[in-house]
């Protein structure tokens, strides 16, 4: 009795949501599962599509995913990704071509035609009669002559319509190239990923099947936007987003976080906290002595079929892919490259260890060889799995070597990083290929090596999954260029900043409505959210250092995360006002934005200065300043002026010198905002609309005549 294949279900999912790292970007797609479905695949996945990566998960009951493994497919076409192809395209020029040059011949037809005219009627000889006129000769040539202007122009007039159409058609081929994204559709030479899952159970009703991805090639960078109206403002944050990752993103669920996509990070170690003398650290055991007995798993099978594998290893950890073993130089082996013909039931890896010579066993000899084995089965596997993670473990330096008469653990990494796509990013000195179990194989009883995992390389699984389909390509190289074309900059627009976390925190924004995002790699704005936020315009002015009034507003952010750095419009009612720049701020924090120079206030500021004598001896000096500022509201709304001043500031080691204020008006307060001003002073005079006030102020400075202020007794000019 055979077993019958399983066939795939092809699965139409949909993308549900992207999240978009500072680099990078997590997909998450949604498909509904059918009834009866054992094993679906889900088509039409990018090729930078990260395998490792990959998790999917069943949301409904019934049915639980047993098994995942990522393939390659050449998908069918898709009608709603059917951008022009460049045989389209050159098919189009050349039509338009072959017409404009039958258009021209026919012009020049034309003017032949038209130059068939009447000749003049030949002189006679003199005393002789004259010679009788060719006119039937004639208006046969005029005839001629109408009838071929006639077809000419009707076949020119039906030229220069179809080249119209023509020269349409290839304008359109032209914008649909022009706006087409890297999600089209495949040409016979290109290849897609499909993952296929394994599912148990029956799925009820409701059922979908959640896939979730990290691609490359998407960034994002935060903006602003700032209606300023009434007592309050509405505050809109923008994104501008690229991404270049081979599908376009519709309607989608968008979530934006200033995190790395991957990390490393290394778990913390609690040491234990003992009384007595110190002892020294001993590094952490990562290989543990396989169970023993566990190589009597193949005993029943050799009692029944008798002999044993020319090579047996004597312990577990990761067998040696002869597939793999390449050294720099050498061809690369035929299972790396497409076309590859292999039977959906033979994997290569199988096929490749299985001896030509043996037959299969029957069905009652192998039920003969379980119910001895399968006891064992488990103890075996933990010996090989042991030496699988005792490998990863080598790669930290943790592993010690192996026990006498076992085979010590052995890293792959070396094997598949010589052809393989790029490894992801570890710690110094370590390739995560070492963490990869899903493609640890078991070799067949009657192979060699079968009582160790052997790694079998990622082209070889992408071989077996194109199922005999003739595709000449190489896939290694197919997936470096799709990645490095992924991952290719695109210049941020102008004003824009690279996204950054606030503070050594990162935070995530999601996006109050679904957006839609093309794979072309270039950046487009898309609104995540807007929030009614608390403002307060104020006005302030140094006239000291400057004449004129500076806008400044102070806005409580509404953000439960932080505002990121970047820029923002600031909009007055329905008028632009400018574009500033918002700092770093914590959640609900406060933030103020300088919106440049207010006009409709003036300011001016007039000092003097008169010296004293003071003392029964003249021996003391007073110096006496006086500050004038005018001030003029020429807006039509009453508003809040903030003048700043300052008034010299004594060392606190010098006790002969003394600055007093003698009279303010109206009464001014000190600077306490912060410690950069000091003798600082702060006038907040309310301004109606066309008022003008004065502000006044006087100080003495009182110091021996033997000294002078530093850069003059004049301080005010």
């Amino acid at each position: 009795m055979q077993c019958p294949i399983m066939t795939d279900v092809l699965l139409t999912s949909r993308i549900d949501e992207v999240t978009v790292f500072r680099l990078g970007a997590r997909v998450r797609r949604v498909a509904d599962l059918v009834a009866g479905a054992r094993r679906v695949r889900l088509v039409r996945l990018p090729l930078t599509l990260e395998d490792g990566s990959v998790r999917a998960r069943i949301v409904g009951e019934g049915a639980v995913a047993t098994d995942l493994r990522v393939a390659l497919d050449v998908p069918p076409p898709d009608p709603s990704l059917a951008p022009p192809r460049d045989e389209e395209v050159l098919a189009a020029k050349l039509e338009v071509a072959r017409l404009g040059d039958e258009m021209d011949r026919l012009n020049a037809m034309l003017g032949r035609v038209g130059k068939l005219a009447v000749g003049p009627r030949p002189e006679g000889r003199r005393g002789e009669p004259p010679i009788e006129s060719p006119a039937e000769a004639r208006r046969a040539l005029v005839a001629l002559r109408i009838e071929e202007h006639a077809r000419i122009s009707a076949e020119l007039t039906a030229l220069e319509g179809a080249h119209r159409a023509a020269e349409r058609t290839l304008a359109s081929l032209k914008d649909r190239a022009s706006r087409a994204t890297t999600a089209r559709n495949a040409r016979e030479h290109e290849l897609w990923k499909s993952v296929i899952v394994a599912l148990e159970g029956e799925p009820r009703a409701g059922a979908k099947l959640h896939l979730e991805y990290m691609v490359p090639g998407a960034r994002w960078s935060p903006a602003y936007s700032l209606y300023l109206g009434g007592n309050g403002a509405e505050l809109t944050m923008r994104a501008a987003v690229a991404q270049r990752t081979g599908e376009d993103w519709k309607e989608a669920k968008l979530v934006l976080s200033t995190a790395d996509a991957e990390r490393w990070t290394e778990l913390p170690e609690l040491k234990s906290i003992r009384i007595g003398r110190a002892q020294r650290h001993k590094p952490a055991r990562g290989w543990r002595e396989p169970p023993v007995g566990a190589l009597e798993l193949y005993a029943d099978y050799d009692r029944v079929f008798g002999g044993t594998p020319t090579s047996m290893p004597t312990g577990g950890g990761f067998a040696e892919d002869a597939d793999e073993e390449l050294a720099e130089g050498e061809t690369t082996p035929t299972n790396l490259m497409v076309p590859f013909e292999l039977a959906a039931d033979e994997p290569a890896e199988m096929a490749r260890n299985a001896p030509r010579q043996q037959a299969a066993p029957a069905p009652a000899q192998m039920m003969m060889m379980q119910s001895a084995s399968i006891a064992r089965a488990k103890g075996s596997m933990l010996h090989a799995l042991g030496g699988a993670i005792g490998g990863a473990l080598e790669a930290f330096g943790g592993a010690p070597p192996a026990p006498p008469g076992l085979g010590a653990p052995r890293s792959m990494s070396k094997k598949l990083s010589r052809r393989e796509a790029e490894p992801a990013p570890g710690p110094a000195g370590l390739d995560l290929e070492v963490l990869a179990y899903a493609r640890l194989r078991m070799p067949a009883a009657s192979a060699a090596g079968r009582s160790a995992l052997v790694a079998v390389g990622v082209s070889t699984l992408y071989a077996e999954s194109l199922e005999g389909k003739s595709v000449s390509l190489d896939v290694a190289a197919a997936i470096r260029v799709a990645v490095r074309g992924a991952s290719s900059d695109a210049l941020l627009p102008a004003g824009y900043l690279p996204v950054e976390a606030a503070d050594d925190f990162d935070y995530a924004y999601e996006a109050r409505t679904p957006v839609s995002v093309p794979s072309d790699g270039a950046f487009h704005v898309v609104t995540v959210a807007s929030h009614r936020a608390d403002a307060r315009l104020r006005y302030v002015a140094v006239p000291r250092e400057e004449p004129d009034v500076f806008r400044v507003l102070e806005l409580s952010s509404p953000l439960d995360a932080a505002l990121l750095h970047g820029p923002v419009d600031v909009y007055q009612g329905d008028a632009y006002l400018m574009t500033s720049l918002v700092p770093s701020t914590p959640p609900r924090g406060k933030v103020e934005l300088g919106l440049g120079v207010e006009q409709g206030i003036k300011v001016a500021r007039n000092t003097s200065f008169k010296e004293e004598s003071t003392g029964l001896l003249g021996g003391g000096l007073s110096l006496h300043h006086e500050i004038d500022v005018d001030v003029v509201n020429a807006l039509d709304e009453p508003v809040e002026l903030e003048v700043r001043e300052r008034v010299p500031v004594v060392r606190k080691d010098d006790e002969d010198t003394k600055v007093e204020v003698t009279e303010v008006e109206p009464a001014w307060k000190a600077w306490t905002e912060d410690d950069s001003l000091d003798g600082g002073h702060v006038w907040r005079v309310p301004l109606a609309a066309g008022e003008t006030k004065q502000l006044h102020a006087k100080y003495v400075v009182k110091l021996s005549s033997k000294q002078e202020l530093v850069g003059g007794n004049r301080r005010e000019l």
